[in-house]
Parts: structure tokens; sequence; C-alpha cells
């Protein structure tokens, strides 16, 4: 009999890559550095819009993904959306 090992569950941000509904939101991750705070020793709970939650703010900020990623403050508006454990 033939044992695999145990597959690496994923981390928060590897998982909503594998998602791939969460490209705004891991650029902006990416953009703060948060995703390696994110990789890091968990559990954590993201409260995390989609990438269609994220053109609807866009269109209703009247503003580019890329002026989102350059707002001054970005990481902390993420980490509104971020806390400590499993919820």
């Amino acid at each position: 009999m033939l044992l695999l090992p145990e597959e690496e569950p994923l981390d928060l941000v590897d998982t909503a890559i594998a998602a791939g509904d969460f490209e705004t939101l891991v650029a902006a991750l990416v953009e703060t550095e948060l995703d390696a705070a994110l990789r890091g020793e968990g559990p954590f709970t993201v409260f995390a819009p989609n990438d269609d939650a994220f053109v609807a703010l866009l269109g209703e900020l009247d503003m580019t993904a890329e002026e989102l990623l350059a707002l001054e403050g970005l990481s902390d508006i993420l980490l509104y959306h971020v806390i400590p454990g499993e919820v």
C-alpha cells in the first residue's frame, strides 16, 4: 500500500489566489506587504471582498485599481478586514 504525504494546507493568501476571485485583494496585500503576515502563523479571519465588489467600489469612488493600490493608508484599511482567530 502506497501512502502519499498529506498536502500542506494553503495559507490565506494562496487560498485567495487559488479561488481566482480575489485578484485585487491579493494585489493590495502584496502592495502593502501584508501578504507576508497573512502567510504566517494563524489562524486569521479575513472579511475579503471579491473582485466584483472591488469593481463596484471603484465605480462608486470613481477611481482605478491602480489609484486604490496607491492610496496612503491602504494597509490600515485592509487591517480593518482581518481579525486574529477563526470566526
